[in-house]
């Protein structure tokens, strides 16, 4: 796997701490970031989140890496405190338990990884953080964008990322999230999710659908006169509704 390197336009390395109580843990974890992201400048290890949270409100810190399970504060408790502090860091939360991520999306939280380490997740996130570090919000990119989602499959929860997602189709009651790998069904509605998403990144196409522009590998238009979409990683196609066309005509 290759190195990812990232630094900013001042020539400075990004600098990150990582908060996790168990030592074993957070070697590992900055072992794996020193190999991944050779620039990235670890400042310290915490092992509580008293001491994390006073790093983040002192330091100039550009990542933190939070274990939701720590002594004093918790990992989504510092995540809180950095929200509502306005702390511009971005955090990524560690759990040995997917559930509890799902509190991070109330906390604009950047990633989640899960316990075990897998190298290709860390590089998953590492790639997020260097765009996110790449293109800074701007006071009016405030709004807190649906990053995850939480869906079902038979007995088994699972976190996805919304990048990961093909389309959003509209199924009766329920909503189906087309992956490359997979589909789900989930208890939102098209336009819950139509207000919850990034408008930047995924565009209502059919009173039906909406899809994420990312994932277009062409459009075409058909013999009767409409467009129609072919997804990259799923290969499915979908029809544009005349009502929706004028988004396409800069592509």
């Amino acid at each position: 796997m290759h190195n990812l390197n990232c630094r900013n336009d001042s020539g400075r390395k990004y600098r990150a701490i990582i908060a996790e109580d168990e030592a074993p843990l957070a070697h590992v974890l900055a072992k794996a970031l020193n190999e991944l992201w050779p620039d990235l400048e670890l400042v310290k290890i915490c092992s509580d989140g008293n001491e994390a949270l006073s790093l983040l409100q002192t330091e100039s810190l550009d990542i933190a890496f939070l274990d939701i399970s720590m002594p004093y504060k918790t990992g989504i408790e510092v995540a809180r405190q950095c929200l509502a502090e306005k702390i511009p860091t971005l955090l990524v939360l560690v759990t040995a338990y997917p559930d509890y991520a799902l509190q991070a999306f109330e906390f604009n939280v950047c990633d989640y990884l899960v316990k075990p380490l897998c190298r290709e997740r860390l590089a998953e996130t590492i790639k997020r953080l260097q765009e996110r570090l790449q293109s800074p919000s701007t006071d009016t990119d405030l709004k807190q964008h649906l990053q995850f989602l939480a869906v079902q499959k038979g007995a088994v929860n699972r976190l996805i990322s919304v990048d990961d997602v093909c389309y959003f189709a509209s199924d009766q009651k329920y909503v189906q999230v087309v992956t490359k790998d997979d589909s789900y069904l989930i208890s939102k509605t098209l336009a819950e999710l139509e207000k919850e998403l990034d408008d930047k990144q995924f565009w209502r196409v059919h009173r039906s659908s909406i899809v994420n522009i990312r994932q277009i590998e062409q459009s075409r238009k058909t013999l009767t006169g409409r467009l129609e979409l072919t997804m990259k990683e799923c290969q499915d196609h979908l029809t544009v509704s005349r009502k929706y066309l004028h988004l396409f005509k800069a592509m």
